[in-house]
């Protein structure tokens, strides 16, 4: 490294001033060229790969990536390498840097040029279990959700509601068709964020059609009684 010295008289009082030149002493200025593009900015869900679509160009002959705590394959020195995140980078956006030169002409400065990866959560949905009915009363559904959704939605394929179709613990209530159909299939869907995936499940509410008249019992299959059998009577609502 040069430094030189250059000694300044002011109206007060003399002082030197240091110049340092991050140029090697005897290093010719350099008159090469390099060029470097990372490519397009990227999505991908968790658990996949993405190709990165770097190039160099000009007097560049190698170039590195760098960032990243997930896996490049072949190797970080492949400028169309394959990206895999790690876990720790799932539901968060990775920059990685494209790093160009030419070990040949060392007094030339890299080139940089950086691109984004947004790596969306997988989302996956569990209906919770079957349940059997008591006629057309409303039950507590018990679904969940991993990852981040952007919406959930549960559906009926009878004719039934929902007091909140967007709540994974809402509760729907039977209609009299579905009812009298003695059973209905429902499905919790989920909308992820970004490209990856919807995910869904079903649980299928049993019910007997009889109940949907009776007024002052409802008669429900309950655990065996050591003394005597299947059959409990519950107040209707």
């Amino acid at each position: 490294m040069k430094i030189s010295f250059r000694r300044v008289v002011s109206g007060i009082a003399p002082f030197c001033i240091v110049l340092f030149s991050s140029r090697p002493a005897g290093a010719q200025p350099c008159t090469k060229h390099f060029e470097v593009n990372a490519g397009p900015d990227i999505e991908v869900c968790s658990g996949g790969s993405v190709g990165l679509g770097g190039s160099i160009g000009g007097d560049a002959n190698t170039a590195t990536w760098r960032g990243g705590t997930g896996t490049f394959s072949p190797d970080r020195n492949t400028v169309d390498a394959e990206y895999t995140a790690s876990v720790s980078e799932h539901g968060t956006t990775v920059v990685l840097i494209l790093v160009a030169k030419n070990p040949a002409f060392a007094d030339c400065l890299p080139e940089r040029d950086q691109m984004s990866i947004t790596v969306n959560e997988e989302v996956k949905v569990n209906a919770g279990g079957d349940q059997q009915v008591c006629g057309n009363q409303p039950v507590k559904l018990h679904g969940t959700v991993s990852g981040k959704a952007k919406l959930i939605t549960w559906i009926t394929r009878g004719s039934g509601s929902f007091d909140n179709p967007h709540n994974a613990e809402a509760v729907y209530t039977p209609s009299d068709a579905d009812v009298k159909s003695g059973a209905v299939t429902i499905y919790l869907k989920a909308q992820p964020f970004g490209v990856c995936l919807p995910d869904s499940d079903a649980i299928i509410l049993t019910m007997d059609g009889s109940f949907l008249f009776t007024t002052e019992t409802c008669l429900l299959y309950t655990s065996p009684s050591p003394r005597d059998g299947l059959l409990s009577r519950m107040p209707s609502s």
